[in-house]
């Protein structure tokens, strides 16, 4: 009798132990999501962090453009009307210089004013006379050109600046609807950006600031 309640236990442990009936495998733990997709950037170009560009406004004026730390072009400021911006591509900065061939208008001449004044090819500086005429003041070299002081607004040669508005071998990406989407653009010998090459249709182009090289995701 004492055999029989052992196994009837037994049994009955068991039964709790494995329940019979269709029980689903619950499976492995929960699964973690796929990694979000590469971030898709709005049209405009990706460029290096404190790097800046000239930039020509749509009514003829130019400008810069200063690289944000998103790698985004930001403006950074307006040349007058009458300047041109030039971009030095020794130390990476642009400035506005006198544009060619352009002169105050009439009547802006006070005694001791200096304006810059284009000759031909060639840069001199004039000065106002006490007789409200503009005189001859300095004549600049082949190799410079005039600009204006920023404080006093007074004229005087310098140096011409290298006018390429990119350092030479360098890269960025860049959006062009004429190009069908994303890609990227080199600078040329010459300072100038030219397309470079076309992203899938699918992938944006982003920007390795380590080795200065775009490259499509």
């Amino acid at each position: 009798m004492q055999f029989f309640a052992l196994a009837s236990v037994l049994f009955t442990s068991a039964v709790v132990a494995y329940p019979s009936g269709n029980h689903s495998d619950p499976g492995p733990g929960p699964v973690n999501p796929p990694p979000p997709p590469p971030p898709v950037y709005p049209p405009g170009a990706i460029c290096t962090p404190a790097t800046y560009q000239c930039r020509s406004n749509p009514d003829g004026t130019w400008g810069w453009d200063v690289c944000d730390v998103d790698s985004r072009w930001k403006d950074g400021g307006n040349c007058a009307p009458s300047d041109t911006c030039i971009f030095n591509a020794l130390n990476g900065s642009p400035y506005c210089v006198p544009t060619p061939g352009y002169t105050p208008g009439p009547g802006t001449c006070t005694p001791g004013n200096t304006r810059c004044t284009s000759v031909g090819s060639d840069w001199v500086t004039e000065r106002c006379d006490s007789s409200s005429q503009w005189q001859q003041d300095t004549q600049c070299t082949a190799d410079e050109t005039c600009t204006y002081a920023v404080y006093t607004g007074d004229a005087y040669c310098v140096p011409k600046p290298d006018a390429r508005v990119c350092r030479p071998g360098t890269y960025q990406c860049a959006y062009s609807s004429a190009q069908g989407g994303w890609g990227w653009e080199v600078c040329t010998v010459e300072g100038s950006w030219v397309w470079g090459g076309n992203c899938e249709s699918t992938q944006t182009c982003s920007f390795n600031q380590l080795n200065g090289s775009p490259y499509c995701i």
